[in-house]
């Protein structure tokens, strides 16, 4: 019953975080450094996944999430763009 209640939570969760980031949309407003954490921690597993999962699983999150990652070798660094 607990599982059920925490998976409840995190879907409402889930879907106030969804709303926020649409209304931040709707008025050109940048998400804050507390709207963002609130937004992958409404995520839950998704978060496993990006740190443990295999490159297909990973390949398939950034691409549902309309990202686009370029590594460059010479420098190590990630280059994010959405």
């Amino acid at each position: 019953m607990a599982e059920l209640i925490a998976a409840w939570i995190r879907e409402v969760q889930a879907e106030k975080t969804a709303a926020q980031v649409q209304l931040a949309q709707l008025t050109d407003r940048r998400m804050d450094g507390d709207e963002i954490r609130a937004l992958v921690e409404s995520l839950g597993g998704l978060l496993g996944i990006l740190k443990k999962g295999d490159p297909v699983a990973k390949h398939e999150v950034y691409e549902l999430l309309g990202l686009h990652l370029h590594y460059d070798d010479k420098t190590r660094t990630v280059m994010v763009e959405g």
